[in-house]
């Protein structure tokens, strides 16, 4: 009786993908091209070193964000008042926040160049051992997270290092129907959330 065997090494997408399902073997002569080069990384180099450089190249899978959201705190007390009105709740990359009316929100101003809208806030957690390097991204503005905004995040009670103070405008993100951000950090992979406003004493 004859027996096929099907190879568990093969090439698809016209040859685009190797699939490696057994052994990948390389002879004293060979070599494989395109992962980070040592002389790129520091001579003190660790093992985690490594293991990061991989994984900004794609070679292996990052980690996960580890995503919650948590009450805080504000200074200033109509948005303090309007986030006190708001139920805020974290589940499959959607944020929703819960008021009555958003109308009946008090108009709130933050100065700067914030200005005045029905603001409600709150704390975003990471699972990052520090939100330093953090990249925030609501494909409008693209900022990268400091030591100022762990210390915004501890002056209104987000005692973790992986808290960050999220500020939002509940009458935009109503009217457009939601609003999204991207989160990045090395290692990681990228996460992307949606803000959504649901209205509790709608009709």
């Amino acid at each position: 009786m004859i027996k096929t065997v099907v190879p568990r090494n093969y090439s698809t997408d016209g040859g685009n993908t190797l699939v490696i399902g057994e052994v990948l073997k390389l002879e004293e002569e060979g070599r494989l091209e395109g992962f980070p080069k040592a002389e790129n990384l520091a001579g003190t180099a660790s093992v985690a070193d490594v293991i990061l450089a991989l994984k900004k190249a794609k070679l292996m899978t990052g980690d996960v964000f580890s995503i919650g959201v948590a009450s805080c705190t504000l200074p200033i007390e109509t948005t303090a008042a309007n986030s006190a009105a708001a139920t805020v709740s974290y589940e499959n990359g959607v944020i929703t926040v819960s008021v009555e009316s958003v109308e009946a929100l008090a108009d709130s101003d933050h100065g700067e160049k914030w200005g005045t809208h029905k603001w409600i806030g709150f704390g975003v957690s990471t699972g990052l051992s520090s939100i330093v390097g953090l990249v925030f991204d609501d494909h409008t503005v693209k900022v990268t997270l400091t030591d100022d905004d762990v210390a915004e995040a501890r002056s209104v009670g987000l005692n973790s290092s992986g808290q960050f103070v999220f500020y939002i405008k509940a009458e935009e993100i109503l009217a457009a129907c939601g609003k999204s951000f991207t989160l990045s950090y090395p290692g990681y992979e990228d996460i992307e959330i949606t803000i959504r406003i649901t209205e509790t004493g709608a009709n």
